[in-house]
């Protein structure tokens, strides 16, 4: 199982729902400025496109929430808050230019079923490589943070991780 134990349907439903919940009201606290500007961007689109502005509001959010089962893993398996992990998540998915190489791949040219097939393992890969790295960005700041006796709180996660990425 993903949340490292055995699944429990109702359970990890209750939870993956109240997490992509959680995180869709907060997303625009979350993301980074680029990503902002991606989802304005989508939204005045679907609008030009004719869509009412709540239908292109939620419309513009998918791409990010797309992470949240992956964000949502993290936060549980650190016992971590999910909106820092979710913070950390969109930083490293900027930081590593892991989300402009995800794009690029969605659209490489597939002319065959097994040309789909690998394009979609090297997306998955791509979301799992940002996963692993949020994760130990999170160990190290978590751990760097006891040393400290003070903990990790959204206000300076900014500067834990410009810490992190001087320091590695």
């Amino acid at each position: 199982s993903r949340l490292g134990r055995q699944p429990d349907i109702m359970k990890d439903t209750e939870l993956i729902q109240n997490g992509v919940r959680q995180l869709r009201d907060e997303l625009p606290n979350l993301v980074t400025e680029k990503m902002t500007e991606d989802i304005r961007q989508m939204k005045n689109n679907a609008i030009s496109d004719g869509l009412p502005e709540d239908l292109a509001d939620e419309i513009s959010l998918i791409p990010a929430l797309s992470s949240s089962s992956d964000i949502i893993r993290i936060a549980n398996s650190l016992s971590e808050d999910i909106l820092t992990s979710a913070k950390v998540y969109f930083k490293v998915g900027e930081y590593f230019q892991i989300d402009w190489l995800r794009n690029k791949a969605r659209f490489m040219p597939a002319e065959d079923k097994w040309s789909a097939e690998a394009k979609d393992g090297l997306i998955e890969q791509l979301h799992s490589c940002q996963a692993g790295i949020t994760t130990k960005v999170m160990k190290d700041i978590k751990s760097n943070q006891k040393k400290k006796s003070s903990s990790t709180n959204k206000a300076d996660i900014d500067q834990a991780f410009d810490q992190w990425t001087d320091g590695n």
